[in-house]
């Protein structure tokens, strides 16, 4: 899909991405399924914003770690969101998703902001359940086969604190899991 703007039209320099909501697209192919949300950066020819960054917290990373007790055996996992700037409250612990392989989607029941100067710009999440249902996977390990993790718009705010400093849409391949992408 292309999308394109008539010459002029974003001349505010202040574009820095564009998404696509769930389903607003559908392929033409017998069996083929609708999209899920996505995002991507761009920059206009004379913008001075970095493509896909924003003045709010823009998401960079998004890290999966466990535990594991003295006998070897894995605990639960928990998603570590980077962003690029110092994070000053969470607004929605709705907002952070990990998805799997297969589509679906999980959320955290819980999420904290780093409390040193060199982990701020980090939330990390714990106790994943389905999105849509609420309940836990059936083994903890579940969680780290998620393959990205996501925040929609407003989940943090910013160094600035206010309304308007919070984050866009983005999304970032998770590292330190296990899962595989689907081809």
């Amino acid at each position: 899909m292309l999308i394109t703007f008539p010459a002029g039209t974003l001349t505010a320099n202040n574009v820095v991405g564009g998404n696509v909501l769930d389903s607003a697209v559908a392929g033409t192919a017998a069996g083929l399924r609708a999209n899920q949300e996505d995002e991507v950066g761009v920059a206009g020819a004379s913008s001075s914003t970095a493509p896909g960054r924003t003045s709010g917290p823009d998401l960079t990373a998004v890290a999966l770690s466990s535990t594991t007790d003295a006998f070897g055996n894995t605990g639960a996992f928990q998603a570590t969101y980077t962003f690029d700037e110092t994070v000053s409250a969470i607004l929605s612990t709705n907002n952070f998703l990990l998805y799997l392989s297969n589509g679906q989607r999980l959320r955290p029941t819980g999420c904290t902001i780093g409390s040193t100067t060199a982990t701020n710009a980090n939330v990390t999440c714990t106790g994943f359940v389905d999105f849509t249902t609420g309940v836990a996977p059936t083994s903890a390990a579940t969680v780290g086969t998620a393959v990205v993790g996501t925040v929609t718009f407003g989940a943090v705010n910013g160094s600035g604190g206010s309304a308007s400093d919070s984050n866009s849409e983005s999304a970032a391949a998770t590292t330190g899991g296990t899962g595989t992408p689907a081809s």
